[in-house]
């Protein structure tokens, strides 16, 4: 597990080692979703005001943007 901290609350996020630049994760304290921007060191961002893990150009699925067994919220490929 790598550790970074939330922009929001500054608690401390857990996140998988196999986290992929693009992939997003959520802190379980706020709630809030960031977006990986970087891998080493891992860096989260916030999502764009106009971004939404289900906006219509994401893929559809049932799965798309579900929270896996490692807390990463991943969209579809």
């Amino acid at each position: 597990m790598i550790k970074v901290s939330c922009l929001f609350c500054e608690q401390e996020l857990s996140v998988s080692s196999r986290v992929r630049v693009g992939d997003l994760v959520s802190c379980g304290n706020c709630k809030t979703v960031f977006r990986v921007v970087w891998l080493y060191p891992l860096e989260i961002d916030w999502l764009d005001m106009n971004e939404n893990p289900g906006d219509a150009d994401a893929p559809q699925s049932a799965d798309a943007g579900a929270e896996a067994s490692d807390g990463i919220l991943r969209e579809e490929e």
